[in-house]
């Protein structure tokens, strides 16, 4: 009887807030099995848009029991009246090394390893107006690197501006990133996971 093994992750989390705190905020979260992690940007940036990806990611820490487009239909509802935001969310399946994400704006999935991948996200802000969010999916082979941000870094950089970045631990690619591409005029964020 054939054992499946089960992927492992490194994972890292970087950012560069423009003022006292940030308005973006990143999350990871393991459980057997299974890892769910994202990224939210609130609008604008400062205290206002910290306090909104506040509210977005203690949601969605809420209900990983959703289905992932449900789930953002549902935070795109929680967000309503407010300043609104963007975001994107994904689930890995350690077992069947799938990866499921969904998104809505301006924010940025990539993945560099067995294929390059740039995630294609619905267009939006939550609490205001979105299409029908759609999810992908994608196999993940040891080795993968994702790297998701918010549009404070520079949607331009690719392998040829950071080549080692298929070989670098997450933490190193992360801080790498918030060092290079950062904008100096908004928030940064960047979550970076690593397929071990």
């Amino acid at each position: 009887m054939a054992i499946k093994q089960v992927l492992s992750v490194d994972y890292a989390i970087a950012e560069k807030p423009l003022e006292s705190v940030n308005g973006d905020q990143a999350f990871f979260q393991q459980h057997d099995g299974s890892a769910f992690f994202g990224i939210v940007d609130g609008a604008g940036h400062g205290q206002d848009a910290n306090e909104i990806a506040t509210i977005a990611c203690e949601f969605l820490k809420e209900n990983t029991h959703l289905e992932l487009t449900t789930m953002m239909q549902a935070l795109h509802v929680h967000l309503k009246g407010g300043r609104g935001g963007v975001a994107i969310i994904c689930k890995i399946d350690l077992v069947t090394a799938q990866i499921n994400c969904v998104g809505v704006g301006n924010i940025e999935m990539r993945m560099f390893g067995s294929q390059t991948k740039r995630f294609v996200l619905t267009p939006g802000v939550l609490g205001y107006d979105i299409r029908t969010p759609q999810h992908q999916t994608t196999n993940l082979n040891v080795g993968d690197v994702l790297v998701m941000h918010s549009d404070g870094i520079s949607k331009v950089f690719d392998l040829y501006d950071y080549p080692d970045l298929p070989w670098d631990d997450a933490k190193t690619i992360a801080t790498t990133i918030i060092d290079r591409f950062g904008k100096s005029n908004d928030d940064a964020t960047t979550l970076v996971v690593r397929i071990a």
